[in-house]
């Protein structure tokens, strides 16, 4: 499946595709212009293909690229079960925003 991150006509961004050691440096890569001057950061993740544990960085990154261009928070809505339990394991609850 091919990855992908794109401006949805909602206003909110969509993650498609697997999330992996291949594909999380390019989906970074991809989404720092796509961040910058926006007030409110909103990632769906519901078209969101198989992941590993690099999700998880991927994840930390935007976060920390979304407070250094527009000081806000990132939000993460239809979070995959998979992922939520890893959040958990990681202890990252107080970080990772979700809706």
């Amino acid at each position: 499946m091919i990855k992908q991150i794109i401006f949805a006509n909602d206003g909110s961004y969509e993650l498609s595709g697997d999330v992996n050691l291949k594909t999380v440096a390019a989906l970074y890569n991809d989404s720092v212009n796509l961040f910058k001057l926006k007030k409110e950061i909103v990632i769906n993740l519901l078209k969101l293909g198989s992941f590993d544990s690099a999700i998880i960085s991927l994840i930390l990154s935007w976060v920390r690229l979304a407070k250094k261009q527009s000081s806000q928070d990132i939000v993460f809505k239809n979070m995959p079960e998979k992922l939520h339990f890893l959040i958990e394991e990681y202890r990252l609850n107080e970080v990772i925003k979700r809706v």
